[in-house]
C-alpha cells in the first residue's frame, strides 16, 4: 500500500477495487463514478495516477468551486433534461481539469524517462520476482500509471509485466 502526504491541492484518484482511508479530519470533495458508466470516461480515469498535488492555488480554488457547483445542482435536482446537461457539463469540466493536472504533474515530476522506467521495473522484477510484483506495485515504484507502464513495458520488452514475472518464476 502507498502513503501520500495529505496537503492542500491533493487529488486522489481511487480506481475500482482500491480503498482510500484517512484518520485525519480534513475537508475533501469527491465524486464516485460507476465504472460501468461510460467506456471513454473509464479509460480516462484509468490513465490517471493514484495521487497528484496541485501547486497552483487558483486551480485548486477553481476545482473546489466546480465541486461546490456540482453539489448545489444535485441539492436542487428536479430531474429535468436541462439539469442533467448542467450536471454532465460540470462533471466533464472537473474530469478535464483533473486530467490536465495529472498530465502536468507527471510531466514535471516524472524523474525517469520511459526507457529508464522500463529498465528500473525490469531490474526490480529480476530482484523481487518471488514477492509482490503486481502492476500497481511496479507502477508506483517508478511513479507512472499502471496502464502506461503495462503498455510501455510490453512495447519495450515484448511481454507484459505479468508475463515477464511468470517467466522469471518458471525459470527459477
Amino acid at each position: 500500500s502507498s502513503t501520500y502526504e495529505v496537503k492542500r491541492g491533493m487529488l486522489l484518484f481511487a480506481k475500482p477495487g482500491q480503498i482510500r482511508f484517512s484518520d485525519l479530519h480534513v475537508k475533501c470533495s469527491f465524486i464516485r463514478i460507476d465504472p460501468n458508466c461510460d467506456a471513454q470516461i473509464t479509460d480516462i480515469l484509468n490513465t490517471l495516477p493514484n495521487c497528484v498535488y496541485l501547486d497552483d492555488s487558483s486551480e485548486i480554488d477553481n476545482l473546489l468551486g466546480k465541486f461546490t457547483r456540482l453539489g448545489s445542482v444535485f441539492l436542487g435536482y428536479q430531474g429535468s433534461d436541462c439539469e442533467d446537461l448542467k450536471i454532465n457539463s460540470i462533471f466533464l469540466d472537473i474530469l478535464y481539469r483533473c486530467k490536465l493536472a495529472a498530465d502536468k504533474s507527471l510531466a514535471e515530476k516524472e524523474h525517469l524517462p520511459a526507457n529508464q522506467a522500463v529498465s528500473a521495473v525490469y531490474e526490480y522484477i529480476n530482484e523481487h520476482f518471488c514477492s509482490d510484483c503486481s502492476l500497481t506495485t511496479l507502477a508506483e515504484a517508478v511513479h507512472v500509471s499502471p496502464n502506461y507502464l503495462h503498455t510501455l513495458f510490453k512495447k519495450t520488452v515484448g511481454l507484459s509485466p505479468f508475463e515477464y514475472v511468470m517467466k522469471k518464476r518458471i525459470e527459477m
